[in-house]
């Protein structure tokens, strides 16, 4: 489980390494699981990657980062 940020934008999810940061592209995502305290992602190749956040999402924040996820599952 990780603790650090993780950025969702146009091209994919970026998720941080030890060494350099990650991006997985949105082909490559099977599915997003945003919660109020977690943010699961699972990958095509059966990764599964779950992030703990630091505070909880609002509402609000929680419906926008499930709809974006959803306009750029479904291209």
């Amino acid at each position: 489980m990780h603790s650090e940020s993780i950025n969702i934008k146009q091209t994919g999810i970026t998720i941080p390494n030890f060494i350099k940061d990650e991006e997985i592209a949105w082909p490559e995502i099977k599915s997003i699981v945003p919660k109020y305290h977690t943010i699961i992602i699972e990958t095509f190749h059966n990764k599964r990657i779950q992030f703990q956040l630091r505070k909880n999402l609002k509402i609000d924040e929680l419906q926008q980062i499930d709809e974006f996820c959803r306009q750029h599952l479904s291209c």
